[in-house]
C-alpha cells in the first residue's frame, strides 16, 4: 500500500517529507519545521496542515506545536507503529531496520 492509496493527505510533499524525514530518524525524537522538510517558510499552513493530517491518522506523534513569529515548530515528533509499518511498506523494507539505541 502506498502513502496514496491510504489517504489523499499523502498527495502532499508536505506530508511524504514528513514522515520521509521521520523515518529515517526512528527511533528518535526529532523538531519539524518546514525548512527542515524542504518546506517554504509561505506554505507553512500547509504543513501545519500535514502535520495535523498525520497526527490525526495516528501516523505521527509530537509532544507540543508552536506557531510563533519564526514560523511553526513540532517538538519531539516520531512516527508511531501505524506509521512505521506504512514508511515500511513505502520503502520497500519487510522488517523496520535494526537501530541500536545506545553506543
Amino acid at each position: 500500500m502506498a502513502y496514496d492509496e491510504l489517504n489523499p493527505v499523502f498527495d502532499t510533499a508536505h506530508a511524504r517529507a514528513i514522515l520521509d524525514t521521520l523515518w529515517v530518524q526512528w527511533p528518535a525524537f526529532h523538531t519539524l519545521r518546514p525548512a527542515l522538510v524542504d518546506v517554504d517558510d509561505a506554505l507553512a499552513p500547509e504543513f501545519l496542515h500535514a502535520v495535523q493530517h498525520l497526527s490525526d491518522l495516528g501516523l505521527i506523534s509530537y509532544e507540543a506545536l508552536i506557531v510563533g513569529p519564526t514560523g511553526p515548530v513540532v517538538l519531539d515528533a516520531t512516527l508511531t507503529a501505524r506509521g512505521r509499518a506504512i514508511c515500511a511498506r513505502q520503502h520497500g523494507a519487510e522488517h523496520e531496520p535494526a537501530r541500536q539505541l545506545a553506543g
